[in-house]
């Protein structure tokens, strides 16, 4: 079951590319981001199809990819490059999908996130820039899936825009990328956004109990010692959902108007009073 669920799913990102590709991307003449979008590009130089250039162009990234993410990654991956070559070129025969080229430069960016993010989750890799962006995650590990995408795709637009000298169409690429890439961090990350805020005082009890009546959210109580003043405080941690967190800054404002407030964006959560940890 494990292996007909990666499968599948694999599958289903790769139609999902397929489609943005031959229904919103390439009909009107800009690329996407990746190894496709270079494909794009040739294949309006050589007539050469879509899907059989995405599978030349990973060739060469295979190799190098070996004995970084070892035998059985790069079978997945180029098995997934092949479902997706394969599927591109049997959907070459579909009409153009939308006939606004920012509507499709919209569209197609979200359903080819979708794809991808699909494609990371099941821990399959359709090559690529995708792929490039897991071996480079190795060591940049600050930058998030899409984030890593995103510039790898500017680069590659930008190479395939000199190739092809469509200067104005660019514009659309960049958009088209732009959505991709939000969108598969939201599938890849999760959509579970939150905040997490911290807050260091002298009113720990106070501030605790206020913020449980009103919002039933747990805090974890840690103490401190500032280097400057060379104090012991409270540390008060919780990690809230968006909407909680002004009754947060409202709470320690009622209390402790000499409080220190820390408030960072988390991308995910796993655990009790979020997404479970399966």
């Amino acid at each position: 079951m494990k292996y007909v669920k990666k499968y599948t799913l694999c599958c289903l990102g790769c139609l999902l590319m397929a489609i943005a590709i031959n229904g919103f991307i390439s009909p009107h003449g800009f690329v996407t981001g990746g190894f496709g979008g270079l494909a794009i590009a040739i294949h309006h130089l050589i007539d050469v199809p879509i899907g059989t250039l995405i599978i030349i162009l990973n060739i060469p990234l295979f190799m190098l990819a070996f004995l970084k993410e070892g035998k059985e990654f790069i079978i997945d991956a180029v098995i997934t490059t092949l479902i997706l070559g394969v599927i591109t070129d049997f959907l070459s025969f579909m009409p153009i999908l939308c006939d606004d080229v920012i509507l499709s430069a919209l569209f197609g960016g979200v359903i080819e996130g979708i794809g991808v993010g699909i494609c990371y989750r099941s821990r399959m890799s359709s090559g690529g820039t995708e792929l490039l962006a897991r071996l480079i995650l190795h060591k940049m590990t600050w930058m998030t899936p899409g984030q890593m995408l995103m510039i790898l795709s500017a680069v590659v637009i930008t190479l395939a825009t000199l190739a092809t000298q469509s200067y104005t169409l660019v514009y659309y690429s960049i958009i088209e990328f732009f959505v991709s890439g939000k969108v598969s961090d939201v599938i890849i990350v999760g959509g579970d956004q939150a905040k997490m805020c911290q807050v260091i005082t002298t009113y720990p009890e106070e501030i605790r109990n206020h913020f449980l009546e009103k919002t039933y959210r747990g805090m974890t109580l840690s103490y401190a010692k500032g280097c400057y003043s060379n104090e012991e405080k409270a540390v008060l941690m919780s990690v809230l959902s968006p909407r909680q967190v002004q009754v947060f800054v409202d709470t320690v404002k009622s209390i402790d108007q000499h409080a220190f407030v820390i408030i960072s964006d988390v991308n995910q959560v796993l655990g009790k009073g979020f997404k479970g940890l399966k």
